[in-house]
């Protein structure tokens, strides 16, 4: 029974020193991952701009960048802005000389994808501008962290054949993807090794993922497929930079 009593009473001792000295106990700091990138993706706002008149629809989504940085992405947006200026002017000019048509319609939408070395701005534009339907694009733009350059596919590797390297593997990776969704024709044809068809792509930390456009490897009905090159089975080409 004392024993009992005298263990009961250590316990409580014991509680009553860990709730004294809790507030003075350091806990062991949390260290956030090193990469740019992270802090790159943090302090991006997001733009919204919606305009619509009689004739038009505007919905622009697009991040907020530093002045004199990203340039080509301040030029991007305001080239889709302009485009839709014009595409008022027509929609009003059809309008008025055959009494209506189709509401214009140019939206922007954007995500950000991120690696340790980069950042890379993927947007998808829809237009509209009358037809069964509209059409999108995907552009994509991507940076390096250190000093904010532009950096294109042939910055990535060291090899001048790169394109084919990827074109076959992109090939092999679509052709079982794809299935009978589409023909190996198809996707041989979109898949040549020649930067139109691959100039479309963001990166992360395993892989450099190329996004094909609409009819680019297949019909319609299968949208815009992504193929997800792993940097490992291409890193005796890929620069260190990259890596």
């Amino acid at each position: 029974m004392k024993r009992a009593i005298l263990f009961v009473i250590t316990i409580i001792i014991l509680l009553i020193f860990l709730i004294i000295l809790t507030p003075y106990i350091k806990k062991p700091e949390t260290s956030l991952p090193s990469s740019e990138s992270v802090s790159q993706t943090a302090v991006f706002e997001t733009v919204t701009l919606e305009e619509k008149t009689d004739f038009a629809e505007l919905k622009l989504s697009y991040p907020k960048l530093p002045p004199g940085q990203y340039t080509e992405v301040s030029q991007f947006v305001a080239s889709v802005q302009g485009e839709h200026a014009q595409n008022i002017r027509d929609a009003e000019a059809f309008a008025q000389e055959f009494g209506g048509g189709a509401m214009y319609q140019t939206i922007l939408t954007y995500a950000i994808a991120t690696s340790t070395n980069t950042t890379t701005f993927v947007f998808q534009l829809y237009t509209y501008t009358g037809g069964a339907h509209g059409n999108t694009a995907v552009l994509t733009f991507t940076y390096k962290n250190s000093d904010r350059t532009l950096v294109t596919l042939k910055d990535v590797f060291t090899d001048a054949t790169y394109l084919r390297t990827i074109s076959a593997q992109a090939r092999t990776y679509l052709y079982a993807s794809l299935g009978e969704q589409s023909t190996r024709d198809q996707i041989d044809l979109g898949t040549e090794p020649n930067t139109d068809n691959f100039n479309a792509w963001y990166m992360t930390n395993d892989t450099i993922t190329f996004i094909f456009g609409q009819y680019q490897v297949g019909p319609y009905v299968i949208g815009m497929p992504e193929f997800p090159l792993s940097k490992k089975s291409v890193s005796s080409i890929v620069r260190p930079d990259f890596q």
